[in-house]
This record gives structure tokens, C-alpha cells and sequence, in this order.
């Protein structure tokens, strides 16, 4: 899986997007698959290093919105036609409303980040893969 980590302490630019292993559910634990993730404010004072019990290494992101132990590619296809066939008439009739404040291609969630702290945008900030 892809995922925006830093490495060692800094500004935007130690943010790197880096394959990482998929997690697995321990004892206890539960997997969300997530459909969406956000860096915030904390992820930025972690980055920093304004947080002694958070190490350089950590993925940023620590909100998110998903689907518990739900994997869209171990479903059977129909799944997949079936969640669309729920959610386009939302969006075609109105009811649904996502609101896009600007896009960035994935090698540039440095810059994304930096956009969303310094810009403080209305709508949500889209990474594409």
C-alpha cells in the first residue's frame, strides 16, 4: 500500500510517499480500509517534532473515513456494482455533494499539505493516485 510518512523531523519537504506494508488486524484489533485519510494539524506539530512520544517514521494521516474489515477487491463484483448503484443516484439527484477545494497527483502531498495549513481551504483536498 501507498502512504505519506516522514522520516526525520522537518517542514513539508521530508514528507515522501513510500510503499508500505499492509497491516494486519492484531488480537483485539480491527481493520478499516480506509476510502479517505486527511493530514491535519497534529500530523503537522508530529512532523515537526513537537511531540516527543512520536517517532520520525510515522504515516500521516490520523483521520480517516472507512469501512470496517470491508476489502473492495476480495468482494465478489457484484459488491462493487452494488455500492455504486447506492451511491451514483445520490450524486445524480443532488443529495450528495462533495465538495473539491483543489487536486494534487500523489508525489506532490507535500505541497497538498502545505496548501491546506497555509491556504485553509473550503472543501477537501483530493490526492490522486
Amino acid at each position: 500500500m501507498r502512504a505519506v510518512r516522514f522520516d526525520e523531523y522537518g517542514d513539508y519537504d521530508v514528507l515522501k510517499v513510500v510503499d508500505v506494508a499492509e497491516p494486519e488486524a492484531g488480537p483485539d484489533e480491527v481493520l478499516v480500509r480506509l476510502a479517505a485519510s486527511a493530514v491535519n494539524p497534529f500530523d503537522n506539530t508530529c512532523r515537526r517534532g513537537w511531540v516527543a512520544a512520536v517517532q520520525p517514521g510515522m504515516i500521516q494521516g490520523n483521520e480517516g473515513a472507512g469501512v470496517v474489515g470491508f476489502n473492495i477487491y476480495f468482494q465478489p463484483p457484484e459488491a462493487f456494482g452494488d455500492a455504486w448503484a447506492t451511491v451514483l443516484p445520490l450524486l445524480a439527484d443532488g443529495r450528495v455533494k462533495p465538495v473539491v477545494a483543489r487536486t494534487f497527483p500523489l508525489e506532490d502531498a507535500a505541497e497538498a499539505t502545505r496548501y491546506l495549513i497555509e491556504d485553509r481551504p473550503f472543501g477537501k483536498v483530493v490526492l490522486t493516485i
